[in-house]
């Protein structure tokens, strides 16, 4: 015949009763194999090829079977994915690892033109790896888009280095439509790089308390969530002990963005000391 499905039911318990019954059909012609046994060959999902012996029999169980619709991603590059709406299946092959966070990590396209946040539990993943992921398109509460990733394989290695940047470049303008878009920063201008990979050079203009965060200002008209001139960049753990206002540092990693209020500013995010330079 044509269009033939194959079924499998297999069934262990920890004790043994009387045989189970099941109603069938003889529609001609040996359709089934089985075998049961009261545990003498262990679990039937270990038995494999003739171990044990099957018996074939004429015989079909009487079943309905019935399939629910499954949202099957489309397969996309990081640009199409990033103006997709949210809840959107994806599928994206040959990217990058820009970027490995604890919960989290960025992709790339290889020749550098779109990047974008990917979310995963325990992914154990590290940059420089080139990937295939599944997942659904999603929003974070500061508008950047990210996915949700099902599924990650590894595929090979690859390098990865940022793209140097002027600051009043950073962000970039908006890509697609948000929500079906990628968000810009404000007053950003050009290609939309959120999730790209990069560097930023310029002196120190503020730094945090507990020094999680350094804000540095190549001279463009731009500034942080506190008002100070410059790009806060993130770098708990990483800042080296004698940076001090007024000095030069370069600092490399994906851009992301955090909104207050109304306003949208970039942020990058530092992956480890090795990422911060000074001048």
């Amino acid at each position: 015949g044509v269009d033939n499905l194959m079924v499998d039911f297999s069934f262990n318990n920890s004790f043994n009763a009387s045989d189970g019954y099941c109603r069938f059909s003889t529609p001609g012609g040996n359709r089934t194999v089985y075998y049961r046994t009261d545990g003498v060959y262990g679990d039937p999902l270990e038995w494999w090829g003739a171990s044990p012996t099957p018996r074939l029999i004429n015989r079909v169980p009487n079943v309905r079977l019935w399939l629910d619709p499954v949202a099957v991603g489309e397969r996309k590059g990081v640009g199409e994915a990033k103006v997709s709406a949210d809840q959107t299946p994806v599928e994206i092959q040959g990217v990058i690892v820009s970027a490995a966070f604890d919960g989290f990590f960025y992709v790339q396209s290889p020749d550098r033109s779109s990047g974008i946040r990917v979310h995963r539990a325990g992914h154990g993943l590290s940059a420089g790896q080139v990937v295939n992921l599944s997942g659904t398109v999603k929003t974070n509460a500061h508008g950047e888009r990210y996915i949700e990733a099902a599924g990650v394989t590894v595929q090979q290695s690859a390098a990865v280095a940022p793209v140097a940047m002027n600051q009043r470049t950073v962000g970039g303008g908006a890509v697609g439509s948000p929500p079906a878009g990628q968000a810009g920063v404000t007053g950003g201008t050009g290609l939309n790089n959120v999730g790209l990979l990069v560097r930023v050079t310029g002196k120190v203009t503020a730094i945090s308390p507990d020094r999680s965060w350094v804000t540095i200002w190549d001279g463009s008209a731009v500034q942080d969530a506190g008002g100070n001139p410059g790009i806060r960049c993130s770098t708990p753990g990483m800042l080296p002990a004698g940076v001090r206002a007024g000095d030069m540092l370069s600092v490399a990693g994906p851009v992301s963005i955090v909104k207050v209020g109304s306003s949208v500013f970039p942020q990058i995010l530092a992956r480890s000391s090795a990422d911060i330079t000074l001048r």
